[in-house]
């Protein structure tokens, strides 16, 4: 976790495309989101993995659009949720069944 002062930088500096900034979003909270998403899904390794590179990807292709306030993990959690319901939905469409996947 970050000190707010640290946050806040942080959050300008995605929001000025800084590749550092980016890094120590990582840094700071990949663990936390790795933590979150086993929670959620109980997967192996490699589809928490998984979960968390595309929770980061989605940061990354937001523009730093949905990292809006001083609660960057709230809303990485978010977005974590919003990952796991296009791959639940996916999955579904895939096996012409319900949204439950090998999680």
């Amino acid at each position: 976790m970050l000190d707010d002062s640290t946050q806040l930088a942080v959050i300008r500096g995605l929001r000025e495309g800084r590749r550092d900034a980016w890094t120590t979003l990582y840094d700071a909270y990949a663990v936390d989101i790795w933590r979150y998403v086993g929670h959620l899904i109980g997967g192996t390794s490699s589809e928490i993995g998984d979960v968390v590179q595309e929770t980061f990807l989605a940061a990354a292709r937001s523009g730093a659009s949905v990292i809006l306030t001083s609660h960057v993990l709230s809303e990485l959690e978010e977005l974590v949720d919003d990952v796991l319901v296009k791959v639940w939905k996916s999955a579904a469409r895939k096996h012409g069944q319900g949204l439950g996947t090998s999680w």
